[in-house]
């Protein structure tokens, strides 16, 4: 792993704690999206990379996902069998509690400048925009489509009735979330499906279902889609690219 690439995962990883400490994610999507991050990513050192160099070096950044990881997502019970008391007296808090956790760490830690001097890193893109800006686009992209609905260009097969459109940004529309950050295995291509371990980029997430999300692309402006993680794993890039509209279709 180099440096750059550390830079990057840390980076991507400080916004969505900073997004779910301000509640701009819910606690869900964060668990789903943040995963195990400071142990998969072996920033304990107890693995040969990165390396003991690169642990030193951004050491200031690693602190920050130790205490996440250590201070509140290894305390987080998700099971309904106990009470809040009852997880309080032995040492566990709930979901609920995890929250408020983060948003005190952020502050304490001052998460704010650790993010600033990350995306210093011109390799940073997803963060060359706010999730406000994204969101703005992908408004505009909606506006575009209400006010000359043109059937999008379909990945397979003939393109879609004008009714099919419609139909489809409803849904979209309600399936719209405040955009964040969120890294993906990339399995775009029969390289990138044959690569171990799996190339890992950022994308900004504008939308999802239970099985997908779809996301955004800074650099390339294409949307794209990727079916959700389980089990901690990241979520995996399908080859889905294209407009807003078509990509969300696909699912």
């Amino acid at each position: 792993m180099t440096r750059d690439e550390l830079v990057k995962a840390l980076t991507d990883a400080t916004s969505l704690v900073m997004s779910a400490g301000n509640g701009e994610i819910s606690l869900e999507d964060f668990l789903e999206a943040y995963g195990s991050f400071y142990y998969a990513y072996a920033l304990d050192g107890h693995e040969a990379y990165p390396e003991e160099r690169l642990l030193n070096e951004l050491q200031w950044a690693i602190e920050f996902h130790r205490k996440v990881q250590e201070e509140v997502l290894n305390r987080v019970y998700l099971r309904v069998d106990l009470d809040r008391a009852s997880l309080n007296r032995i040492g566990r808090i709930d979901l609920e509690q995890a929250g408020p956790r983060l948003s005190a760490l952020c502050k304490e830690q001052d998460a704010e400048g650790i993010l600033r001097k990350l995306s210093e890193c011109p390799l940073c893109k997803p963060h060359s925009q706010s999730a406000e800006q994204v969101a703005e686009i992908v408004l505009a992209a909606l506006a575009a489509y209400e006010a000359a609905p043109n059937s999008p260009k379909p990945t397979f097969g003939s393109s879609w009735s004008e009714s099919r459109v419609r139909e489809s940004m409803t849904a979209l529309r309600a399936s719209l979330v405040t955009p964040y950050v969120q890294r993906f295995r990339l399995k775009d291509t029969a390289a990138e499906m044959r690569q171990s371990p799996p190339e890992i980029e950022g994308y900004w997430v504008v939308a999802r279902s239970q099985q997908f999300l779809v996301f955004y692309d800074l650099e390339t402006q294409e949307y794209g889609l990727a079916m959700r993680g389980r089990d901690g794993t990241l979520p995996q890039t399908i080859g889905v690219r294209g407009d807003l509209v078509g990509v969300f279709g696909a699912m």
